[in-house]
């Protein structure tokens, strides 16, 4: 893959997961999840509702990958570092999650899976096109 087929790769993974995490984080945050999710997925954490949870996804893990978009996309000199942190951003936050939260006796959805590789092939693509440059 050429730097500039990574450098497009890694700022579409990097706007999917702002869309979607700034998406969802609002949600959860303003109740509008529809009580998908129980309050009691949230004992044992510091969080007695969502909105908690849901500002901390749309503001740390959305807008970390919302600023790494865009400083790639400016071709900012910060954009390899912004993009790595924004896929360490979401991997934790994934992780946290799966440590945390107990759905349904679900060790790991599907949806958790596949953002953690998300997170995964953000931090390869970023650490590639640092060696690259």
């Amino acid at each position: 893959m050429s730097s500039s087929h990574a450098r497009t790769a890694l700022i579409a993974l990097e706007l999917f997961v702002a869309v979607t995490a700034i998406g969802g984080g609002l949600m959860l945050a303003a109740g509008l999840e529809g009580g998908r999710f129980p309050l009691s997925w949230l004992a044992g954490t510091p969080f007695s509702d969502y909105a908690g949870p849901g500002l901390i996804l749309a503001t740390g893990v959305g807008g970390s990958a919302a600023v790494a978009a865009i400083a790639l996309y400016g071709g900012s000199r910060i954009a390899l570092e912004a993009s790595l942190i924004a896929g360490l951003v979401l991997a934790g936050w994934i992780t946290g999650e799966i440590l945390l939260i107990r759905a349904d006796n679900v060790l790991v959805s599907p949806i958790e899976a596949l953002y953690f590789v998300v997170s995964l092939a953000a931090i390869a693509l970023a650490l590639r096109l640092g060696r690259s440059s």
